[in-house]
Formats: structure tokens, sequence, C-alpha cells
């Protein structure tokens, strides 16, 4: 039984509802024994068959600036903890799905005399903000990439911006499918989801879903819907954190676009029993990300799931998975007239099709969740 250390070090978030469901496939693999090393306040799912040693540094707190706090510190202990803990107890392999790469030179150390292979998940190849020195934290990161032994991505434009950014042996990058994001199923009609937002029924609705950030490019998707005459409504499910724009500035913009009125907000976090039903109430899903966006999204996934076509961005990550499996429309640039150009697109394939235009099925078999812990499971065997 070969035992493999996975690393995590934040209490929920994308990648680990990611982690949840890429170890359940995991632990299902014969002769593998998966350990995750997570935070006390990780929600770990005790139907996977696998371990979790949560003694990591917990880094919450209601208040910011002591969350604040944790966090920088939690950046130096909880690498050391992790490779402490795994090489005490005979693992093979230590798999971070996140890096540390702020503190990278202070534990690097003990991670070379621990004899540990070394693999990375890069779920985002380079950050979006920095946290102390934009320099400083590109180079360490370079370094990370550089001394893994292998490193997961989760598309073709990931893995050349790996080689791009760190120089990385192509050989040892290796592109593994982000899954599908099952919720269930809906616990409450179309029809009756679209009315408790005043959504006409016969509307043709576009969801933006999740965390409000910049990038995300709400901004841009409301200019190409005022002029390019787009009919659709759009329901925008999510609250903004950090320190970028609220909703408030994008209900003003709307405003002054002249399409308030069929533009809704719901300013929350979504909790996951209602995401089915928002799913299902719409007919498509707006991920205008822009091209400075890198990683894969969790909300393609779900709409991959539901069967909803896809309005992309540029972001090169969602860009090719959308065009390359036919699951929707991708915009060039990231230009309003490029992505009124694929509003106009997508609404002009909705009113002639039924869901046959789609390539939904062909897209879940191709990114199974079962396929990346098989080509997971290859990869650690091929390192040992």
């Amino acid at each position: 039984m070969t035992h493999i250390g996975v690393y995590y070090s934040f209490p929920a978030g994308g990648i680990g509802r990611y982690n949840l469901e890429w170890l359940r496939r995991m632990g299902l693999r014969p002769g593998l024994n998966i350990e995750l090393a997570c935070l006390p306040e990780f929600c770990w799912d005790a139907t996977i068959n696998g371990q979790h040693w949560p003694y990591l540094y917990r880094i919450s707190s209601p208040v910011p600036t002591i969350r604040r706090a944790r966090f920088l510190v939690g950046q130096f202990l909880n690498p050391r903890r992790a490779i402490r803990h795994f090489a005490a107890t005979g693992c093979r392999v230590l798999h971070c799905t996140d890096v540390n790469h702020l503190s990278f030179p202070t534990w690097r150390g003990q991670l070379d005399r621990s004899g540990l292979q070394f693999v990375v998940t890069a779920h985002d190849v380079r950050r979006q903000v920095a946290v102390l020195n934009r320099r400083y934290e590109d180079r360490q990161l370079r370094s990370i990439y550089q001394r893994a032994d292998a490193i997961f991505v989760h598309a073709r434009a990931q893995a050349e911006d790996l080689v791009d950014f760190a120089q990385v042996d192509p050989q040892c990058i290796h592109i593994v499918p982000h899954g599908p994001y099952a919720y269930g199923t809906p616990t409450s009609p179309r029809a009756e989801v679209r009315a408790r937002y005043d959504i006409p029924a016969e509307a043709r609705l576009g969801l933006f879903f999740g965390q409000l950030r910049d990038e995300k490019n709400l901004a841009g998707l409301l200019e190409a819907m005022a002029r390019g005459g787009s009919q659709s409504w759009l329901l925008v499910a999510g609250k903004a954190g950090g320190h970028h724009q609220s909703a408030a500035v994008y209900r003003a913009l709307a405003r002054d676009l002249g399409i308030a009125h069929r533009v809704i907000f719901d300013e929350r976090f979504i909790p996951d029993r209602e995401v089915a039903d928002l799913a299902n109430a719409c007919d498509w899903v707006a991920l205008p990300y822009r091209e400075s966006f890198t990683s894969q999204s969790g909300v393609l996934n779900v709409a991959a799931h539901y069967g909803r076509p896809v309005l992309s961005g540029a972001a090169p990550v969602l860009a090719e998975t959308v065009t390359h499996h036919s699951i929707g429309v991708a915009a060039q640039d990231d230009s309003c007239d490029a992505l009124t150009t694929a509003i106009h697109k997508l609404e002009a394939t909705l009113a002639k099709s039924d869901d046959s235009a789609w390539g939904f099925e062909a897209y879940r078999e191709a990114h199974s969740w079962e396929r990346n812990a098989e080509i997971t499971a290859k990869v650690y065997d091929d390192l040992l």
C-alpha cells in the first residue's frame, strides 16, 4: 500500500470542493493510502474512503486583522507541519493542492531532506494579487514549479503558461480534467424560482454566479448586453469580497446602461441547496472573465453537469474548454465588441436549436473525476 500525502491549507473555497470530489475517487484506487493534511476548520466529508489529519495551524477568525495575521503565520508553519508529519508516517509523495510560495525559502530545505516526491496542482499558474511583493513572490512561485517532480494543470493553455512563466520541463506537466460539480436535483420548479426574482417565465435568462471579482468582468458583460441589443435577462447571484467592486457599482452601471429592469441581483453567498434551482432556472451561464484569469472555473463545471451553455470571455482556459468541447461560445478577446458578438452567437443558437447542439455528454465523459484519478495515480506510479 503506497502512502500519499495531500496538503490543503484553506478552510473551504473552490479548491476545497475540488479536493473532496477528487479524493472521493482517489480513495477508490487500489494500492493507494490517501491522507489529507488540512486545517481543523476544513469540512471533511466522512464518506470519503481516506484519512485526514486536521492539525495544520488554524487560520480562521471572525476578526479581519486576526484573520490576516493568522494567514501569514500559517504560510510559514503549515508546510513544515505537513512535511514533518508525512515524512514521519512513511509517506512517499507530498501532493500540494495549494502552495505557500510566500514562505518557500523557509521550508524548501526540510522538503529536500524529507525524501518525499513533491507534486503540485497548479489551479492558478500565476497569482492575480501579490500578498507582499510581486517580484519576490513570482520568484518563489517559479522556484516551487522548478522544484516539483510533477505538476498537474487542467488545460493545455495552463501547461503552456507554466513553461513560459517558470521554464518548467514539459515532461513534468500533466493535464488532468476538472470534473463536473453536482448539487443534486432542483427542489423547486423552474417557473417558481423565476417568480421569486420577478423574472418572466418566457424570458431568456443568463446566470452570473459566484463571488464578484473584478477580473470576472461583469461590467464588460453588462456593457455588451446593452450595446448589442441582447434580449436576455441576467441574474447575478453572489457577493463581492476584499478589494473588489461591490454589487452597488454594477447596479449603478446597469441603470446607466438602461438595462436595470432585466438585471437582477441576489447579493448572498448562495448555499449549496439552492445551486440546482438556479441552474435549472437559467438558459445559459455567464463567464465573461478577462484574459488575465488563468484558472479553470468551478462554475463552468456546474454548468456542464446541468447542461447549461456557457458564454465565456477570453480567459484562456475557459475559452479553450468551451470551444474544444462545444459547450458554449467564447469571445475572441477582452473587447466589448468581441463579447457582444459572442452573446449574439449564443442567443442565436439557443433560439433555433435544442440541447443536441451542445457537447455536454462528450464533455462529461472526457472530464470525469474517475479520469482525473486514473491519470493522477499513473503519475504517482511513474514517480515511484
